[in-house]
């Protein structure tokens, strides 16, 4: 089968009524009746596996998975190893139906970009049909956690304990996240989604811009 043709209309109260009755289930309705490919079909039964927690240990690709550290809208972060390289890294798979292209030029954004505030790429490929981004494994926690500490609102990290009666190192984590921001600009490339959870400050109190998948690219500028 090259390609999903699509349902004819007048099957559509049938086939509801096979589904509702378990004649047959969804996968096998959704290929007979050339609602999509197999091929598709296996890309989506990834993608629904991946919108589940795995176990550390387990392996994609070439890289054995520590521990998740975070999901959204797009793909599930987890802290991973390099098998080949033996280095740990930020590997971030995607979990979004219909977000691949999206997911691409987050990687191709992030390979042009050259600068200690935006977080290094360093592999981008698909295991199985399912894309993923190897990136920079960034030691530390979302800014939107630092304040929330700082504020009270949770209990304090040491992080936030340590930045909560210095202003001077606060102003300066801003203005190192902001030369990031602009150095992307100057490679033309708009964040678009820059807020405190998308940068993440470690132990040395430097900032890392992350999450680029909303970025646009543009004309690159000159200094």
């Amino acid at each position: 089968m090259a390609g999903a043709a699509g349902a004819d209309p007048a099957r559509i109260p049938g086939i509801h009524e096979e589904l509702r009755g378990g004649a047959r289930s969804l996968p096998e309705i959704l290929t007979s009746e050339q609602l999509v490919t197999e091929a598709q079909l296996e890309v989506a039964r990834r993608f629904a596996a991946l919108n589940q927690p795995l176990l550390s240990g387990a392996g994609f690709a070439k890289y054995r998975l520590v521990k998740e550290l975070g999901r959204g809208g797009m793909g599930v972060v987890y802290e991973a190893e390099d098998r080949t390289l033996g280095r740990r890294v930020a590997l971030k798979i995607l979990t979004g139906v219909g977000e691949q292209e999206r997911f691409e030029q987050e990687a191709r954004l992030l390979a042009r970009l050259r600068h200690p505030g935006v977080v290094t790429i360093y592999d981008f490929g698909a295991e199985s049909g399912v894309p993923y981004i190897a990136m920079e494994l960034v030691e530390g926690q979302p800014l939107d956690d630092v304040i929330a500490g700082m504020s009270g609102r949770v209990k304090p990290s040491p992080l936030s304990a340590r930045l909560h009666g210095d202003l001077r190192v606060r102003v300066e984590i801003v203005r190192a996240a902001a030369e990031a921001v602009h150095a992307a600009h100057l490679a033309g490339v708009i964040h678009r989604d820059l807020k405190p959870e998308n940068v993440l400050v470690g132990p040395a109190l430097r900032p890392h811009v992350t999450a680029f998948g909303l970025a646009r690219e543009v004309a690159a500028r000159t200094r």
